[in-house]
């Protein structure tokens, strides 16, 4: 993937992520200031504002003639469309599991090629049950943030 082409999708989930916090905030909430979340969502919206500006600067460069080689649409679809099944799939089976499956079956069809299916399978999952166990560890048992339930845990 070209580095203009991960700016410019980092940006766009920026700038999604940061509409998402909006449009969920509680404006009208008495007695609670909403500073901080304001200003945490206007940082991340000033991060994907800049990401998209410095991509297409970026691809502007990388691409002079306006065609760009070397670009695995396959692969970007295929995680934009694992990251939607995530994020639907969190509410209903957990954030534990879905996180775990999701960065195990993602991991495996972007890194598997023509090696041992078992082997790369098993590398799958240690890497998506490592991550949501380091997760885990992290915001459950030493900040104390609560994650999302689910019907599996």
């Amino acid at each position: 993937m070209l580095k203009s082409t991960a700016d410019i999708g980092s940006g766009v989930g920026f700038l999604a992520l940061a509409a998402a916090f909006w449009f969920q905030l509680d404006k009208d909430g008495e007695g609670v200031s909403f500073a901080f979340p304001a200003l945490l969502i206007a940082i991340i919206a000033w991060g994907g504002l800049y990401y998209l500006v410095k991509g297409i600067i970026e691809r502007r460069r990388e691409c002079p003639e306006g065609e760009c080689q070397g670009e695995h649409w396959g692969n970007i679809f295929w995680v934009a469309f694992m990251a939607v099944v995530y994020a639907l799939a969190i509410p209903v089976i957990g954030y534990w599991v879905s996180t775990g499956a999701f960065l195990a079956i993602t991991y495996f069809v972007l890194v598997f090629r023509n090696e041992n299916p078992l082997k790369a399978l098993a590398h799958a999952v240690i890497f998506g049950g490592g991550f949501s166990f380091l997760v885990w560890l992290g915001f459950v048992k030493l900040m104390s943030v609560p994650t999302p339930q689910g019907a599996l845990w």
